[in-house]
C-alpha cells in the first residue's frame, strides 16, 4: 500500500448510491440518499482486545501516512476512509476495519468519488437477484426459553442486583438462492430511509440509533430506548417503564460523552421517533470534543451504552452472557466509518444480521428489560424489530 495514491474528485450528483456498487462485497453507510458506498479492499484489519477500536484507528492512521492523498473535495468522508464494525464484546469477537479501493460519497453539497490507483468509471445503477423464498429458524432462544430468561432477569432486577439489561435473541434466515447484500441494502433504503443503512464485512442492517456523528470537532448522538408499536404507541411510550428504560440509556450515553467532550448539551425531555414498524423515545445530545479526539475515540468511550447493555454496565453484561445464549458477535456494536482527519459517523448495529454463508444470515433483535417488563410483550417487541430484516429479505408485511 505504501506509495499508493488515493484521490477524491467531484463527480455529477448521484441520488441512487444504493444501486451503484458493482460488487456483492459492498460497504455502505447511507441515509436519506446521502452517505458512502464502497467496494474493493485496499486494506483490511481484524483486531481483538479491550482497546480494539482505538488500536484499529491507530492502524488506519498509519496506513494513511503511507498513502499519497490528493483530496480536492475536502469534506468529512472524502480522502481515505475506513468502514468499521466493532464487536459487542471486543475481547470475544474481532473488530473489523476495511479501507475500500473505490468509494462514492454524497452529502448536502453533492457527490464525489474516492479511488486508489487508476480512476474507474462511475458504475451505472443496476438491480441484483432476489434471494427467493426464505425459511426462518429460531436460534438459541425460542419463545418459551426467551420468556423464561426475561422472567429470571426481572426477578434479579426486583432483588436489587441491577436496574436494567438488554436481552437479545437470534433467528437464522435460510434463502432459496444466494444472498446478495446489495438486495438487502436497496430494500432497507427504500423503506427505512430515516435510518442509517450499513454494510461492513457481512454485517448488514438499518439502525435508527446514531451513536455519534463527529465533524470538525462537533459531536452529535441520538439515544433510543423505550419502544412501542401499534395504535396509541406515542401515548404508551410515556409509561413509567419506557421512561425509566430511556433515562438509563440517556444518562449512560451522556456520562460516556463527558469523558471526551469539553462542552455537552443534554435535553431534559426525550422526543418520540416514529419508524415504519415501531416508535421509540429519543434524546439528542450535542457537544464539542477536545482537540485530537477522533470518531473512534468517541465510539470506544460510549460503547456499550445502557441502550444495548444495561445499568450498571458490568453487572448487566454478566447477566447478558448468562441468560442470552447466542454470541452477539458484532450485533449491537459500533458500526460506521472514520476518515483520515478523525471525522466519522457510528451507529449501533441494530435491526440487522450477519451473513453466515451463501444462503444464510443470522438475524438479531433485543429489548431493554427493567422492573415491570412483561415477558410476552418483550417477545412481541423482538418480533416487531425482526420485521426490518424480514422485509429486506422479501416480506412485504410490516407490523
Amino acid at each position: 500500500m505504501s506509495g499508493t495514491t488515493v484521490r477524491s474528485v467531484h463527480i455529477p450528483d448521484l441520488t441512487d448510491l444504493a444501486h451503484r456498487s458493482p460488487s456483492a462485497e459492498t460497504l455502505c453507510w447511507l441515509r436519506d440518499g446521502r452517505g458512502l458506498i464502497g467496494w474493493g479492499v485496499l486494506d483490511r484489519l481484524e483486531v481483538t482486545g479491550p482497546s480494539a477500536m482505538t488500536d484499529g484507528a491507530e492502524w488506519f492512521n498509519e496506513r494513511c501516512t503511507e498513502l499519497e492523498i490528493a483530496d480536492e473535495v475536502r469534506r468529512p468522508g472524502s480522502g481515505p476512509i475506513a468502514f468499521v464494525s466493532g464487536a459487542f464484546e471486543p475481547d470475544v469477537a474481532p473488530t473489523v476495519f476495511v479501507i475500500p479501493r473505490v468509494l462514492i460519497g454524497r452529502d448536502e453539497f453533492g457527490s464525489w468519488m474516492t479511488y486508489a490507483g487508476e480512476r474507474p468509471e462511475i458504475p451505472e445503477p443496476h438491480d441484483v437477484p432476489e434471494p427467493g423464498e426464505v425459511q426462518y429458524v429460531d436460534g438459541d432462544r425460542d419463545s418459551a426459553s426467551f420468556q423464561r430468561a426475561v422472567r429470571e432477569l426481572v426477578a434479579r432486577i426486583d432483588a436489587g442486583r441491577l436496574d436494567k439489561a438488554v436481552l437479545a435473541r437470534d433467528v437464522y434466515a435460510h434463502t432459496e438462492h444466494d444472498l446478495d447484500v446489495r438486495h438487502l441494502i436497496s430494500r432497507l433504503i427504500a423503506t427505512y430511509d430515516g435510518c442509517w443503512t450499513y454494510s461492513v464485512d457481512g454485517l448488514v442492517g438499518a439502525t435508527p440509533e446514531l451513536l455519534l456523528r463527529l465533524a470538525d470537532g462537533h459531536v452529535y448522538s441520538r439515544v433510543l430506548a423505550g419502544t412501542e408499536w401499534g395504535p396509541d404507541a406515542h401515548e404508551r411510550l410515556r409509561s413509567r417503564k419506557n421512561l425509566e428504560e430511556h433515562e438509563y440509556a440517556a444518562v449512560s450515553a451522556a456520562a460516556a460523552l463527558e469523558k471526551v467532550t469539553i462542552r455537552l448539551s443534554v435535553p431534559g425531555e426525550p422526543k418520540v421517533l416514529s419508524l415504519p414498524n415501531v416508535s421509540h423515545l429519543a434524546t439528542e445530545i450535542r457537544g464539542d470534543v477536545a482537540e485530537g479526539i477522533t470518531a473512534c475515540d468517541v465510539a470506544a468511550a460510549m460503547h456499550p451504552t445502557a441502550a444495548v447493555g444495561g445499568t450498571p454496565t458490568d453487572i448487566a453484561l454478566r447477566m447478558i452472557r448468562e441468560l442470552e445464549g447466542a454470541d452477539r458477535d458484532r450485533y449491537a456494536g459500533p458500526v460506521g466509518w472514520v476518515d483520515s482527519h478523525g471525522n466519522g459517523e457510528f451507529g449501533i448495529a441494530l435491526r440487522g444480521g450477519i451473513v453466515r454463508g451463501p444462503r444464510t444470515i443470522q438475524l438479531y433483535a433485543g429489548c431493554g428489560i427493567v422492573a415491570g417488563s412483561d415477558p410476552q410483550t418483550e417477545w412481541q417487541e423482538t418480533e416487531g424489530k425482526f420485521a426490518v430484516m424480514r422485509h429486506a429479505l422479501g416480506s412485504d408485511n410490516l407490523p
